[in-house]
């Protein structure tokens, strides 16, 4: 916990996230809005957009038949590149850009890496971020793989939409049953199938019974369970959506709980089904009596950026500096972030507005400095924020006939009552909306704008000493823009020369760069925070993910700057060593230390936005907080032994060190589950706590369990801070009392029943750290810069 003149931080670490910022919504039992984005880089063929119907239509039925007859795809908007050819059938978005896209089609995260995922990190029951479908996969050229894409797209949205895991796991793909044989970690158990290992040498491929190995018990490494061709089980979608008999979601009555899948660690050992009818969908929704009509599909071609900025001029941006530290920011905006080929245009407003540039097609410096030039020099008046708003919807038809995908770049430091008479208009005007809010009176229902229309919002404090203005005018590139054409700013160390031509003046200094070669993706960080508003003592957490494309960077020193309304910084790093780790849905291709890229010394900054905490009482602050939930126990036997390992929580979340463990044993899983607090506790008086984001290592002879006929010892823990408040039961951990029977070796001539076995399960690489945040103070705006090095 770290206290500055007032304002407190407290850390936690996870493996991510927060919801994107989805448009989709449930109309009666259909949903609208859905956006699937084509990626720039992926080279032009129309038929990916057919297929793409094709694969939502079926998907609808599909959903329809899998959640009884209740959901469906009402609506879908295709986003189709800037660099593809022109059609007539392609309209201009509205709000719809790549940022809010629900699917992408992307080229693969790896090369030959065509695995679909859902980017994933949140807790059960969350949304996710986006779907990730490869050409290939959407063409239906890896349906051997994969299935069916119709089927597989329900799979995928089941992530997306209702926060499920996986009922698989590649780190532990068998376990030891009750029955006391080795099964394949599945729902339901009734899927039938064999184990087996499969092994091409010398283009000649055979299948060998699998090996036991001697430690765990349990089949070697490179043993995989293959499901036979012919079954009669209807679940699970979440398990193998390929299966042709599998139609449904296991549910409680026919849900194995025994196996450590992702969904029953992630989920408390509930069914898909269970999470599903817990949701907001399922609940507002009743049976439909007749099958939907096919979803309507949208094409909307992305088109050259239009930004217009709107810039207050009024009396009270004399102060504090405010019109300079504007124009600075703007500047930079005009200077180094709008892209190429955008068209760009000024208003100014203050009781009135006026028209300082028209439209300006970016092609070189000189439209750039042109606008440059047209920064407002002076304040003074009132402030009228609907008035600048329609001027610049004024500009903009003035070269274009709607308004459809256009923004509008919003900075004022004023109250307007009056704003709110225009947001109606702006929220059917079709364009998006960006609001800076500098200083603490500007006009909060310009927020409501922002919202509707699918910008961003973001406030800069007067008292700040750092470049909160240049970071919010940074963070406002192009949603759709090639990764390769975008600027990335850098920190570092740099030695300038500078001479001023007048005294006062003012210099900005910002560094950056883009891709050097355009067939390796650039390095990119992006920050985020769960909320952008909430109330003490709820926490603030802010994600934050290094990705290479779509690869994640492993071990980069990950800085955040989180800055006060008053100006107060507190400096926290975020790491990415299992702390709080959330279990994700990532690619199953393998990311480890082989396939991550060699990279040299790299450093990025990014802007997280701002976020307002409420109703935060004086100091000092009551210990609300507990520490985090361990959730990486691992139980390995030795002998008459066993040995516990797990990551350290702290105090306060992750911050600190926990005062004791309880660490407790059953014969049950769900007894110890449901009644921790009564199975059987063991002795750990010599475990003396780490701080936070140790690795923990403990051992202990289990003594005599009370059970009758048990096959399994159960272990869980709590842990208990100063304050005696107690963590989440830990997920579950298990050693089995007897050695598994193995299946009798297959034949070894038993034909390949999947052309490529590795692509049976996922594997988790997702490197995002997580920050809780929790402000003293009754209400506070807060912004956070992400900085990013790596040595």
């Amino acid at each position: 916990m770290v206290l500055l003149r007032g304002f407190i931080f407290l850390l936690i670490l996870y493996l991510p996230h927060k919801s994107n910022t989805s448009f989709v919504r449930l109309n009666g039992n259909g949903y609208e809005d859905v956006i699937i984005a084509i990626d720039p880089g992926v080279p032009e063929d129309e038929k990916i957009i057919e297929q793409i119907k094709d694969m939502v239509t079926t998907a609808s039925t599909y959903l329809f038949e899998a959640t009884e007859q209740r959901l469906f795809f009402k609506n879908v908007s295709i986003l189709i590149p800037e660099n593809w050819g022109e059609n007539s059938q392609y309209k201009r978005p509205k709000h719809e850009n790549y940022k809010h896209a629900d699917v992408i089609v992307a080229p693969p995260t790896l090369s030959g890496g065509d695995e679909p995922y859902t980017r994933q990190f949140t807790e059960c029951e969350e949304k996710g971020e986006y779907i990730h479908f490869t050409p290939d996969v959407v063409l239906g050229k890896k349906q051997n793989e994969y299935g069916p894409t119709g089927r597989l797209f329900v799979h995928e949205w089941t992530h997306l939409r209702w926060g499920v895991f996986d009922e698989y796991n590649e780190d532990q793909p068998f376990y030891s049953s009750t029955s006391k044989k080795i099964e394949a970690t599945r729902c339901t158990s009734g899927i039938s199938g064999t184990n087996s290992v499969y092994t091409c040498q010398g283009g000649s491929c055979y299948t060998r019974t699998c090996r036991t190995n001697s430690t765990t018990k349990l089949y070697e490494k490179d043993c995989q369970f293959f499901p036979n061709k012919v079954q009669t089980e209807k679940a699970s979608i979440m398990f193998m959506q390929s299966i042709d008999s599998v139609s449904e979601f296991c549910n409680e009555k026919n849900h194995n709980q025994e196996a450590p899948s992702l969904q029953n660690i992630k989920c408390n050992f509930r069914s898909i089904w269970e999470v599903i009818s817990n949701s907001e969908d399922f609940k507002n929704t009743t049976p439909l009596v007749a099958p939907p009509s096919p979803p309507a599909f949208s094409l909307l071609q992305i088109s050259q950026r239009t930004v217009c900025l709107v810039l207050d001029k009024s009396g009270s941006m004399g102060n504090y500096d405010r019109l300079n530290r504007m124009n600075q920011a703007a500047k930079y905006f005009l200077l180094q972030v709008i892209e190429n080929e955008s068209w760009v245009g000024m208003v100014h407003f203050s009781s009135t507005a006026s028209v300082e540039s028209q439209l300006i097609q970016i092609t070189n410096s000189s439209q750039r400095n042109k606008l440059v030039e047209s920064l407002p020099t002076a304040s003074g008046g009132g402030t009228s924020i609907c008035s600048g708003i329609t001027k610049a919807f004024e500009v903009i038809k003035n070269r274009f006939t709607q308004l459809d995908g256009s923004e509008i770049v919003l900075l004022t430091d004023g109250e307007d009552s009056s704003a709110g008479s225009c947001t109606d208009e702006v929220g059917q005007s079709g364009a998006i909306i960006h609001f800076i809010a500098l200083g603490e009176s500007a006009d909060t229902a310009v927020i409501e704008m922002s919202d509707i229309t699918g910008g961003s919002h973001y406030y800069a404090s007067d008292e700040a000493q750092n470049n909160g203005l240049i970071d919010a005018f940074g963070d406002l590139t192009s949603g759709n823009a090639d990764l390769f054409q975008k600027s990335i700013q850098k920190v570092g160390i740099w030695t300038y020369s500078l001479q001023a031509k007048q005294d006062p003046e003012t210099l900005t200094i910002t560094v950056t760069s883009r891709a050097a070669n355009s067939s390796v993706p650039p390095i990119t960080v992006n920050a985020k925070m769960n909320k952008e508003t909430n109330s003490f003592p709820s926490p603030m957490i802010v994600y934050v993910e290094v990705l290479q494309g779509y690869v994640p960077v492993l071990g980069a020193n990950v800085i955040a700057f989180i800055e006060s309304q008053s100006g107060n910084t507190a400096v926290l790093e975020l790491l990415d060593n299992g702390a709080g780790e959330i279990e994700a849905n990532p690619p199953r291709s393998e990311i480890d230390e082989n396939t991550q890229t060699s990279l040299e010394n790299f450093s990025r900054t990014a802007s997280g936005g701002a976020f307002v905490v409420s109703q935060v009482p004086g100091l000092p602050l009551p210990d609300l907080y507990p520490p985090s939930q361990i959730t990486d126990l691992e139980a390995t036997p030795h002998g008459d032994e066993i040995t516990l390992t797990w990551t350290a929580p702290g105090d306060d979340f992750d911050v600190g060190k926990v005062q004791y463990y309880i660490v407790r044993i059953s014969g049950s899983m769900l007894d110890l589950r449901d009644n921790f607090d009564d199975a059987l506790q063991v002795n750990t008086s010599d475990l003396v706590p780490h701080e936070a984001n140790f690795k923990e290592t403990f051992s202990f002879k289990p003594g005599h369990i009370s059970e009758e006929n048990i096959t399994h010892i159960f272990i869980a823990i709590k842990s208990v801070d100063k304050s005696n408040l107690t963590s989440k039961i830990s997920n579950i951990a298990q050693v089995a009392l007897f050695i598994p029977e193995a299946d009798p070796s297959p034949d070894e001539n038993y034909p390949n029943p999947n052309p490529d076995p590795d692509k049976n399960h996922h594997n988790s690489g997702v490197n995002i750290s997580v920050l809780v945040l929790s402000v003293a103070g009754s209400v506070i705006v807060v912004t956070i810069i992400v900085s990013i090095t790596i040595c």
